[in-house]
C-alpha cells in the first residue's frame, strides 16, 4: 500500500512557480501566482506534461482540464490542496 502525502497548497504553489520558471526559461520572481497561466505562453502540450508531471509529484490522479479550470498558479494550487 502506497502511502501518499498531502501537499499544502504552499508547497504545489511553489513546486508550479518553479516549474513554470524553467519551461520558460525565466527567474521564479518573475512568476506571479495570480497572472493566468496562459500568460506564460504555455500551449496545451507543455499544460499536460506539466499536469503528468504534477500527477507523479502529488501521487494522485490530476484532470489535465484542471489548470483551465483553476487558470492561476494560485487558484490551482489551492484547488490541489483541498481536492
Amino acid at each position: 500500500m502506497m502511502i501518499i502525502e498531502r501537499r499544502t497548497a504552499s508547497e504545489i504553489k511553489r513546486w508550479l512557480t518553479a516549474y513554470i520558471a524553467r519551461e520558460r526559461n525565466v527567474p521564479e520572481s518573475k512568476i506571479d501566482p495570480i497572472r493566468r497561466l496562459e500568460a506564460y505562453g504555455l500551449d496545451s502540450v507543455t499544460v499536460a506534461v506539466m499536469t503528468g508531471d504534477l500527477e507523479e509529484w502529488l501521487g494522485v490522479s490530476v484532470e489535465a482540464t484542471l489548470p483551465y479550470k483553476y487558470p492561476t498558479i494560485e487558484q490551482l494550487s489551492i484547488a490541489l490542496a483541498t481536492a
